[in-house]
């Protein structure tokens, strides 16, 4: 419904707005911003695609022209905050679009103005706290995990963001979601019946299946729907490191019995 009322209200950005910041020109847009006859508004006007001028700053990298929309957003009736949270075609935000192409600054900037819009989901099923473990932030991960407000990802976004920890090997943040005790997301499986031992077992992040054994060593005797253990995942794909630590670990654990 919100979004086809954004769609009823929008109007086409003009040219010189696009132009201002598309070509990086901050003079030019600051100049705009005064003018009456252009009657701005930063919320109704918009790209065919559904994009604000925030969006299209934030996603071009362009830290001054982020920087000068939110302030002149500040000063009229509709805050900041709210312009952070509008959604494009694509159900993207501003930080989503930061984020995927990989403006740390920009994105660490509007997640400070806003940490609300961190669990907002895109058309792909993407979150800004996925796509900050996409990207690899360590520190913009952390603070969106420290300042939850209340606000806490489903199960299914947290495995998803498990296994996109995974894939990309990031030691970090895989520490950082084990402390959080992520239980549900670590032990639960996904459409292929795989849990997230089994799955790091599979792409051969040895250092993953060890630090994930350390905390939830007895998920190593939990079969997929296949009726394969992680040790097999890691045996089919030929990773000798990860049943080399398999075995080590569970030698260990059982003389901690």
């Amino acid at each position: 419904m919100r979004n086809q009322m954004k769609n009823q209200n929008m109007k086409s950005m003009p040219p010189q707005l696009y132009k201002a910041v598309a070509t990086n020109n901050i003079d030019l847009l600051r100049q705009l911003s005064t003018d009456r006859d252009l009657e701005i508004s930063l919320f109704v006007q918009r790209i065919p695609r559904g994009d604000t001028l925030l969006h299209i700053a934030a996603s071009l990298g362009y830290d001054q022209h982020v920087q000068e929309i939110l302030s002149t957003s500040a000063n009229t009736s509709s805050s900041n905050v709210l312009l952070i949270r509008e959604t494009n075609n694509d159900r993207e935000t501003a930080l989503h679009l930061a984020l995927k192409n990989r403006h740390k600054g920009i994105a660490r900037m509007l997640f400070e103005k806003d940490p609300k819009v961190t669990h907002y989901v895109n058309r792909e099923g993407k979150s800004p706290l996925y796509m900050a473990v996409e990207a690899g932030y360590m520190e913009i991960f952390k603070a969106m995990m420290e300042d939850q407000d209340g606000n806490n990802p489903d199960d299914l976004m947290k495995q998803k963001v498990v296994h996109v920890c995974i894939d990309g090997k990031n030691g970090g943040i895989l520490d950082i979601l084990l402390l959080k005790k992520w239980i549900s997301a670590v032990t639960s499986v996904d459409e292929r019946g795989k849990n997230s031992l089994s799955y790091a077992a599979l792409v051969g992040y040895t250092e993953g299946v060890r630090r994930i054994l350390i905390e939830f060593g007895e998920y190593s005797y939990v079969a997929d729907e296949n009726g394969f253990f992680p040790i097999h995942m890691a045996s089919s794909k030929g990773h000798i490191d990860i049943i080399r630590v398999s075995a080590a670990l569970s030698r260990f654990k059982r003389a901690e019995q």
